[in-house]
This record gives C-alpha cells, structure tokens and sequence, in this order.
C-alpha cells in the first residue's frame, strides 16, 4: 500500500543548484536561457524548459569545458529529464556536470556535494541502491567539513539517504536519518520545505510499514501518527511552496493509501483523485508516472463497487503500463486480474476468464510457471470456476496453487479473490 517517494529529494535540490549557480557572471544570453529553463520547469512545462536548457547550454559551451556556468546549465537539462523519468538522458548529463565542478571549484566544492546527491537520486530510483549510498555519504562528508552537521544544507543528502535506508529494510537507521532531517529544517522550514515534507511524509510511510496488516492498538496509533505526518507535509508544501505542489501528489497518493486501508473509501477517492488532477497538470493526462494513482483510484472505486469508473481506469493504468514496458510484461499481470475482478462482479464471466487467462501466460512467460504471479492467477481462476461450476477445473487449480505457495520463498503475497482487499492490487 505505501505508496514510496522518489522525485522530491532532486526537485529541491535542483533549486538550490539553480539559486547558486545564478549571477555567476554568465554571458547575458547563458543566463537570459538558463533563466527561462527554470521558470518553464518550475511551471511543470518540461518540453519548454529542455528547448531552454538546451540553448543554454550551447551557449555556455565555448565558455570550455571547465566552466562552472556549463555545469549548472548541464544540472537544469538533467533535471528536466529527471522529471520525465529519462533517467538514461539524466545521469550522463548530472556526471559530466561532476567533472566540471571538480575541476572548476575542487574535489570537495558545495557544488560538487550538491553534483553527487542529484547523481545518487538518479541512480536511486533506477534501484542501483549499492551504487547510490557512496555518493549520498560522500556528498554529506564534503558537506558537514564545509558547513558543520547541524546545517540545513545537509537536508537533501540526508533525506536521499533516509529513502534508501528504507527501501534497504533499514527501518531504525532510516527512521533517525529522517528525523535528523526535520531537526535540522523545523529550525528555518522556509530554508527548504521540499526537503522537509520529504522527512515528513517518509516518517509516515515508516509509521505505515511498521503498522503492517495489525489491527492491534499500536498498529493503530502508528496509522494515526502517519496522516498526521501525511497531512503536515502537504500543509508545509502548500504554506511554504504553492497550493497543488507537484510533489503533493505522492503524499496525497500515500494519504488516500492509508484512508483505503482504514476502509475509509470516500476520503480515499476524494484524496486520489486530488493527488491525480495535480498530476495531470504537471506531468500530462498520458505520463506514465500517473499509474499509481489511477489504479489506486479504481481499487477504491471497486471496493465501492463502483465498477463502471473502476473499469477505465484500470484500462487506463493498463494502457500506461504497455506503454512504458511493452505489451504483455509482467507489470500488466495484476491490472488484468483487476479487470478479471471487475468483469466477475458484473456476472461477465466469459470476459473475466479471458482476463484471467491472458494474466495468467504473461505470468508464466515473464515471471516462471512456479512463480507468485502465476498462483495469483490460478487462485483468481479457481475462485472463478467454482462460482460457475467447474469443480474439477477449480479444484485442479486450486491444488497448483497451493503447491507453488507452499514453497520456501519470501516473495509470495496471498492473492486477494473478488472483494477481498489486504491491500490494493497492483
């Protein structure tokens, strides 16, 4: 369910590149450019902001290759491709930029601290984690020599470091490294509230993962401890940055998580849907990125059994999915189980046994014949035959199923059937 943050830690960093780099001395025509990528990328429009840094950049180019101007206008272009996900565009223009300001401010510059964090979030949120906690704790040794460890500067690195720490399973050591974070920031919180509701809304995805599928009263205090995290970054965003922050998006997508959780469907749909509206504005109604919050929207609206949204959207998500890894990949499994579901609910049992099936060969083609993919499918399959008297058939599967769960393996979540719901599927 919870919903895991990976873009605000570089948007905040790249403005603070972008307020260090200005009034450098750049050529008027370098600076007029660089200016206008930045005012387009804060603005959302990333095709303008790339035409600008681009420009920018040739321009900055006859400077040599050592300039600290050419650097920064590399940094803003790799931010824009950041942004859209073009991570294979991004890192060789954020590595370029590192060998500049080595050369042009030194091994151990501000600007080449600040050149290592944005490398380690681009190769962060590829999973390259063992590539990525070097530069992050190098970047935080350049700057706690140059600025002491109580200093805000220390913020974005810190809060890279805090993700990675929990995507590790490092939970105790993520969970201090995020309140160091908000001791450093609550001190001056206009110093950089990006960073700061970053802290904030990782404290709460902890809270959240720590809570688990318990129903006790601790399990509970940490849901409540973690939408009081969720809803103080969104305020420290909106107070702060501007109302419908881009970066509000994520945290309302793993605030509308935990309302779904709780069975509290309307918040949930309300909150989705906030989340998904920011995101079309910013990213595009076709951005794949949008995926999350679409499916999390249309699992909600399916356990209202609101199956005429629901349905779209997961043809939505669907169509999102292809289009970012190619038809029939492993990605698109749970989508089809979904519309499988749906299609079940409406007594459409032909369509929900070609979902199924169709879910069921990409499973076993990309994810193994023995895989947790397929005995989801199977399962969903099973419970579908009994529904329609196909005992045999059901019982067949039903055994295959157990038989690939009863396997020692540490990743193999329980299918959920139609209108059960653990947590959201996809």
């Amino acid at each position: 369910m919870t919903h895991f943050p990976v873009k605000l830690g570089l948007t905040a960093l790249l403005l603070t590149i972008a307020l260090a780099s200005s009034g450098r001395g750049q050529d008027a025509p370098v600076q007029k450019d660089y200016d206008a990528g930045w005012k387009a990328f804060n603005a959302g429009d990333y095709a303008e902001a790339e035409a600008k840094f681009k420009a920018a950049i040739a321009k900055a180019e006859p400077l040599g290759p050592k300039s600290a101007t050419l650097a920064s206008c590399l940094h803003g272009l790799s931010g824009v491709y950041y942004m859209q996900s073009k991570y294979a565009e991004a890192e060789p223009l954020e590595s370029q930029a590192l060998e500049i300001y080595r050369s042009a401010s030194g091994e151990e510059s501000a600007d080449v601290a600040r050149c290592l964090t944005s490398l380690a979030h681009i190769k962060y949120v590829q999973s390259r984690y063992d590539e990525a906690r070097p530069l992050y704790q190098k970047s935080l040794g350049i700057l706690e020599k140059l600025n002491g460890k109580d200093s805000p500067d220390l913020a974005t690195a810190l809060s890279g470091l805090a993700d990675l720490q929990y995507m590790k399973s490092e939970l105790d050591a993520s969970e201090a490294t995020y309140r160091r974070v908000i001791a450093l920031l609550e001190k001056t919180p206009q110093s950089d509230p990006q960073s700061l509701a970053h802290a904030l809304s990782g404290l709460g995805n902890l809270a959240v993962t720590r809570a688990g599928d318990k129903e006790d009263d601790e399990a509970r205090a940490r849901e409540k401890e973690a939408e009081a995290l969720y809803k103080k970054a969104i305020d420290v965003l909106e107070t702060g940055v501007r109302k419908d922050h881009p970066e509000s998006a994520r945290i309302l997508s793993s605030l509308a998580g935990l309302y779904y959780k709780k069975d509290r469907y309307d918040e949930a749909v309300t909150t989705y849907r906030r989340a998904l509206a920011i995101e079309e504005a910013t990213l595009g109604a076709e951005h794949p990125d949008l995926g999350e919050s679409i499916l999390g929207l249309a699992h909600t609206l399916y356990m209202k059994s609101d199956y005429d949204e629901a349905e779209p959207l997961y043809r939505r998500a669907l169509a999102l999915e292809e289009k970012r890894h190619g038809r029939d990949k492993a990605g698109a499994v749970q989508i089809l189980v979904s519309l499988g579901d749906v299609a079940y609910c409406r007594s459409d049992f032909k369509d929900s046994e070609d979902f199924y099936q169709r879910a069921l060969a990409i499973a076993e083609k990309e994810s193994g014949a023995e895989s947790p993919d397929a005995a989801t499918v199977l399962e969903h399959l099973a419970f579908l035959y009994h529904q329609t008297d196909r005992e045999a058939d059901a019982n067949t599967l039903e055994e295959k199923a157990k038989a690939i769960r009863d396997k020692p393996r540490t990743d193999s979540p329980k299918a959920e059937h139609p209108k059960d719901k653990d947590q959201p599927r996809g």
